[in-house]
């Protein structure tokens, strides 16, 4: 009897174990759709940082407009008493525009640090959950017919081997 002419019975899997491995596929669709929403959060809260690095960025260009301004007034050298008070104003007005405009960007620096923390330990967190979970989804479609047939030729080899012993000590 050869291997070809060795016939195998698909066995179906008990209810059990197909319930099991819907409720896997459901736990993966949940991690997913976990994932999609925190990279939803941390690209909204990405988006919404750009816009505040935008504006300090305009409001830089502003200052430094400003700070140009008053390098040109220094630069004239003029002595009269009304444009050094105004001189004196727009200076102390810029350094109180320039220490909330670094404290602006300490805030916005460092929300965007934990933004990138935060989400970079959810991402590989979750990522971690969903490869395990894909490996073992892809274990699972394995072919059952080629592991019933392995199995089959296994049983045969062994019963042929098992059959020939017998009947070498039988010879003998």
């Amino acid at each position: 009897m050869s291997f070809n002419d060795f016939e195998c019975k698909i066995v179906t899997k008990p209810i059990d174990d197909i319930c099991n491995e819907l409720n896997g596929v459901n736990k993966l669709k949940s991690r997913h759709e976990l994932l999609c929403q925190t990279l939803a959060s941390w690209k909204l809260g990405m988006e919404q940082n750009n816009s505040q690095l935008n504006i300090l960025n305009e409001t830089a260009q502003i200052l430094n407009a400003r700070h140009k301004s008053v390098v040109e007034m220094l630069a004239s050298k003029s002595a009269d008493p009304a444009m050094l008070t105004r001189l004196q104003r727009e200076i102390h007005a810029m350094e109180l525009q320039v220490d909330i405009w670094l404290r602006e960007i300490s805030d916005v620096s460092n929300e965007r640090e934990k933004l990138q923390m935060q989400h970079a330990f959810e991402f590989s967190h979750q990522n971690q959950h969903l490869q395990r979970n894909a490996a073992n989804f892809e274990l699972a479609k394995m072919d059952a017919d080629f592991l019933c047939r392995k199995h089959c030729k296994m049983w045969h080899e062994f019963l042929t081997n098992e059959q020939e012993q017998k009947e070498g000590n039988e010879e003998q």
